[in-house]
């Protein structure tokens, strides 16, 4: 409720869109109570990591779990956030660093399933730079469309094109009439321009997605929830990776695997075809169904049951503003007769003494001081 009344009330907010975060909090927290819920997410993160030496997802033992009991194989690792424990373990913090960045692309650009909570707690590594993922109950998920524009929003910011970011939100249809293209590309071509000024290892990359962010809801760029999540566990790796290995350059170890993969998609058909498919996919549904659209229009014309729907914006506040303005109106009336009443109770010098006052001035009084807090509210 608060958060629709911000929303309602202060226009610099709606940008922020605080109800869908509110919602969105609420659907989180929901299934992460949910147990069961974080041992499906366990399995499917498991199977898409089976095979690989460098990954160990614990084990679940389902037959002891239920929706709010979760068992699983115990893990003797190390914490990541240890680096003491991992210097006298003997693991190569450099090598360690490398594979956690490789870790969370694979997550997003090969499985489009990844831990949406990434911090060092929920990581262990085991002998041979081994990392064991724990607390699976925040994940995210990926649509192969929404893959292929991640991969292409950190290929414009790679190589600064700022033209391509902006017309991939045009291709999103993530932006809409009030958005100055323009404007919009310019600003995005100016922040990618002041980070290519600093020495590549040293740009922040949780400050860069979130000057990006900033700049495109300022924008009234609609930037998808999934969008926020990846950003989110992209700048909390990235940070850990610098904890690891100081001397990471974190967009020169993120180039190459973006760059190889989406070189992998310029040469697959399907995808430099995927626009032309789409339409032409919109094109016949939109074939098939217009004939039935229009049976119903004019079924309804025949009828008279054709209706109209408008919206007039800025009419719920002016109607707001009205009912406000009626109830004040009411309010000082009801004041007015109050403070009459009173008055001439307090004038009438009838009935029975009650102390030194007759009720009727007793209640006269009661009625001026209900008028005074009227007041007081108008």
């Amino acid at each position: 409720g608060l958060a629709s009344l911000l929303e309602e009330n202060a226009p610099e907010l709606r940008a922020y869109a605080p109800a869908e975060i509110v919602e969105e909090f609420a659907r989180a927290i929901t299934l992460e109570i949910d147990l069961s819920h974080e041992a499906s997410n366990m399995q499917r993160f498991a199977r898409n990591f089976a095979g690989d030496p460098l990954v160990h997802v614990p084990k679940l033992y389902e037959a002891y779990s239920k929706p709010a009991v979760l068992t699983m194989e115990f893990v003797r690792g190390i914490k990541a956030k240890d680096l003491a424990g991992l210097d006298a373990a003997g693991i190569d913090r450099k090598k360690l660093a490398a594979g956690g960045v490789e870790f969370c692309l694979r997550q997003v650009f090969d499985h489009g399933f990844f831990h949406a909570d990434p911090h060092p707690g929920n990581l262990f590594v085991l002998p041979g730079e081994v990392i064991a993922p724990i607390d699976m109950g925040m994940m995210g998920s990926l649509e192969p469309e929404m893959i292929d524009a991640l991969l292409e929003l950190l290929v414009g910011i790679l190589l600064r094109d700022a033209e391509k970011i902006a017309r991939l939100f045009a291709r999103l249809d993530l932006i809409d009439e009030r958005v100055d293209r323009v404007r919009l590309r310019r600003d995005i071509a100016a922040l990618l321009e002041r980070y290519a000024a600093l020495p590549i290892g040293e740009v922040d990359v949780a400050a860069l997605i979130g000057n990006l962010f900033e700049v495109l809801q300022r924008h009234h760029v609609r930037v998808p929830p999934e969008l926020l999540l990846m950003g989110k566990a992209l700048a909390t790796v990235d940070g850990m990776a610098r904890d690891l290995d100081p001397t990471l350059d974190p967009i020169e170890a993120v180039r190459p695997y973006v760059l190889k993969t989406w070189l992998r998609r310029l040469a697959d058909p399907r995808f430099l075809a995927r626009d032309w498919i789409r339409a032409a996919s919109d094109f016949v549904e939109t074939a098939t169904t217009l004939p039935a659209d229009l049976r119903a229009i004019v079924r309804d014309l025949r009828r008279g049951e054709l209706r109209l729907a408008t919206r007039h914006e800025g009419l719920d506040t002016l109607l707001r503003e009205q009912a406000r303005s009626a109830n004040r109106s009411l309010l000082a009336l009801l004041i007015a007769a109050t403070t009459l009443g009173s008055a001439i109770l307090i004038a009438s010098g009838s009935g029975p003494l009650l102390g030194p006052l007759r009720v009727t001035a007793w209640l006269g009084i009661a009625g001026l001081g209900l008028a005074g807090s009227g007041f007081w509210v108008l």
